[in-house]
């Protein structure tokens, strides 16, 4: 799905066995490419303990928008995106 982070639509995808379950949130090392097309191989595992977030992070993979290709992608950017 995709949700708003900072004012850019973001996608995560949500998935396990039960909501109880602690979560597990997988960030795949951006900036650069994503992962989300093949997330789901290995992170399928670690459904029955955890409840697994997998996230394209900004304009990453799923996530990724022409128009903001002008943005210098930064830690600073990154961290702020992770805190909302």
């Amino acid at each position: 799905m995709y949700i708003d982070v900072n004012g850019t639509k973001q996608w995560i995808h949500i998935y396990g066995e039960d909501i109880d379950n602690p979560v597990l949130l997988y960030l795949h090392g951006g900036p650069g490419p994503a992962t989300s097309d093949i997330d789901y191989a290995f992170t399928r595992k670690w459904a029955d303990v955890y409840t697994v977030v997998t996230w394209d992070q900004r304009n990453c993979g799923k996530s990724y928008e022409a128009k903001q290709k002008c943005i210098v992608l930064t830690r600073e950017l990154f961290m702020t995106d992770e805190r909302k």
